[in-house]
């Protein structure tokens, strides 16, 4: 969990990870940057278990690679600062508001190397030995 306010001071996820993989990571290098110390509670107090989820299309390494490096100078220029949705719906419940927004697509750049990623996945990939 991380509180409000320092989620706006690392102002928030980067909107440049298209795909599956490396914006925890990339949230984690702001949060040790800006704030310096991450804590955690003791496991008698917090702990959590990570919900089963269906695995995405990965992010081309290179990319993803890139990315991570240049993460904890980037925070000011990329988050909440710079998101971009459209709100398509919303609803109220007891404990919480669900809002359901749309992103749009990978800028063209991203799409470009995503697709540079997968024909070299392609030229790589060796047929099992029969």
């Amino acid at each position: 969990a991380i509180r409000t306010e320092h989620f706006f001071k690392v102002n928030g996820y980067s909107n440049l990870y298209w795909g599956w993989g490396g914006e925890d990571d990339d949230m984690g290098y702001r949060v040790e940057h800006v704030l310096t110390t991450i804590s955690r509670p003791p496991e008698e107090i917090a702990r959590y278990t990570m919900i089963k989820h269906e695995k995405r299309k990965p992010l081309a390494w290179k990319v993803r690679v890139k990315l991570l490096r240049t993460s904890w100078r980037r925070y000011r220029l990329d988050g909440l600062n710079t998101v971009q949705y459209n709100l398509l719906s919303t609803a109220e419940h007891a404990l919480y508001t669900r809002l359901l927004v749309d992103v749009g697509h990978p800028p063209q750049n991203i799409r470009v190397l995503q697709q540079q990623q997968d024909n070299d996945d392609r030229r790589t990939t060796v047929a099992p030995a029969s």
